[in-house]
């Protein structure tokens, strides 16, 4: 069985072999990531883990993993990968609606381009908007994270022993 380190490499590598520098270089951020004292080093509290930033991994990502970014890359493009077979159902979909018996005769790269092309602008118009609840969620969110008291301020004391 390989190690996570090992997978990174292999995920990180041009070749796909894990041979190349940038193999290595995500070994090193793969061994740093999970030694004891990095959330230390990084200054990261054990609030980055909150349900609410774990929702979305690859944002996780976005946001925490700066430091180590061929591993963060690796990541991001392991946590994108769909988990169902709807993404390659709706490909063939286009493939159909574009391949007909008029277009018999069309090169394959041509082929690849328009499905592209046609996917890609199906997925722009019907790109998601963020809901009114997902932003009432942020807001409350904000509105309790402001109302807790912050350890060394100057009203902390009083405000800590009134509860």
């Amino acid at each position: 069985m390989r190690s996570a380190e090992d997978l990174a490499a292999r995920l990180a590598s041009l070749d796909g072999r894990g041979n190349d520098s940038a193999a290595a270089q995500a070994r090193d951020e793969s061994h740093t990531w999970c030694s004891d004292g990095y959330m230390l080093k990084m200054k990261l509290s054990p609030n980055i883990f909150h349900p609410r930033l774990l929702r979305d991994p690859v944002t996780w990502w976005e946001c925490y993993g700066m430091e180590t970014p061929v591993l963060q890359q690796v990541a991001q493009r392991v946590l994108s990968i769909p988990a169902t077979s709807a993404g390659v159902e709706r490909l063939f979909s286009v493939f159909k609606f574009i391949w007909s018996d008029r277009r018999s005769r069309m090169f394959m790269g041509r082929m690849w381009a328009m499905a592209y092309v046609y996917f890609n602008t199906w997925a722009l118009k019907h790109q998601e908007q963020p809901s009114a609840a997902d932003a009432a969620d942020v807001e409350q969110w904000e509105e309790w994270m402001a109302s807790q008291p912050v350890e060394g301020a100057p009203l902390y004391g009083i405000m800590h022993e009134q509860q």
